[in-house]
């Protein structure tokens, strides 16, 4: 009876030995000599994952990562994805990150000012994100992102969308769009001018946003094209020519390309062109539906990003003369 017992007291010491042992190395550092990457990819068990992760020079006992996950009880229940290994961390943490899915994120920026084809073409050279819009027409496209307009140039907010590896582009656009359509409706309750349909508030916005960088010259920019709406005017806006242009546009304006033939040709059409020319930003939005209270009706570059604003058309050709045809001879 007392070597049983001297036996179970000593299973019972190295039990705990053993327990202490594991925990200790459950919550050793590993340290790397810099961060690794690493793709768990889906259905793999956790002896292939140790080894991928031995391959990389990551110091892991295959046995006890798995014993780990199960006493964590996470080895059924790892997550497929990429993965940003710090240069320091524990097999637990490594562990719990799996569990966690915590993957690692890449950043896509939707800039202000781009068009529908500048926002294809930098989607589709990033190599993180799947490809899928070129497989579809824009009208496939359209249904795809569930837009509510048969087009999908000024309909994506321009912002920063973190993602993980492999998300497919469409899954981008959607929430840049759902964000575009949240801050619509924020505008909806905030503005002072809506009698425009949302189309030509993205329209409208667009047209502002592509005539200047400037936040303070926006309201100013807005105003002028309210006006010259209210009074039936026409537009003359530059950068509608040139979106109507397109490829065929090579820098240099000409009276011949204000003489194009097209529905977004401001000059030789009166209103609205019939859809937005690029992604509006916010400030651009706000100024949309918050013209500044002015009665300006012409304005003109001054060559330093501003501009300058004018009443009547004789104040008009004398700043076109000060700042444009004076800069044409310098």
């Amino acid at each position: 009876m007392r070597k049983a017992a001297t036996l179970l007291l000593l299973a019972c010491a190295l039990i705990v030995a053993a327990l202490i042992a594991f925990n200790q190395w459950a919550n050793k550092n590993v340290s790397l000599p810099e961060n690794i990457v690493y793709t768990l990819e889906p259905g793999r068990a956790l002896s292939q994952i140790s080894s991928e992760l031995i391959d990389l020079g990551v110091t892991v006992d295959p046995n006890l990562f798995y014993m780990l996950a199960k006493f964590e009880g996470v080895e059924r229940s790892l997550r497929a994805g990429t993965y940003d290994l710090p240069v320091s961390f524990t097999a637990k943490q490594l562990i719990r990150m799996f569990a966690l899915g915590e993957v690692k994120l890449y950043d896509f920026r939707i800039n202000e000012g781009w068009s529908y084809r500048d926002l294809v073409k930098e989607l589709s050279q990033n190599p993180n994100i799947t490809h899928t819009l070129k497989l579809y027409s824009i009208e496939e496209n359209v249904k795809r992102l569930g837009v509510a307009y048969p087009f999908l140039e000024g309909v994506f907010f321009p912002d920063t969308y973190s993602f993980e590896n492999g998300t497919q582009d469409i899954e981008i656009l959607r929430r840049s769009y759902k964000k575009m359509q949240q801050y619509l409706e924020q505008l909806s309750s905030t503005g002072r001018n809506l009698d425009h349909s949302t189309v030509d508030l993205l329209t409208l916005a667009s047209l502002i946003e592509k005539e200047t960088g400037l936040d303070e010259d926006r309201p100013l920019v807005s105003q002028v094209f309210h006006e010259r709406l209210r009074k039936k005017m026409r537009l003359q806006t530059d950068p509608s020519v040139i979106f109507a242009l397109g490829d065929k546009f090579d820098g240099n304006l000409t009276r011949k390309h204000l003489r194009l033939d097209s529905p977004y040709n401001t000059y030789r059409r009166k209103g609205l062109p019939p859809s937005p020319i690029a992604y509006p930003s916010e400030a651009s939005l706000t100024a949309a539906v918050n013209p500044a209270s002015t009665d300006y009706l012409y304005f003109v570059a001054r060559g330093d990003g501003s501009s300058q604003f004018s009443k009547t058309l004789r104040e008009h050709n004398r700043a076109v003369r000060k700042y444009q045809l004076r800069r044409g001879k310098d």
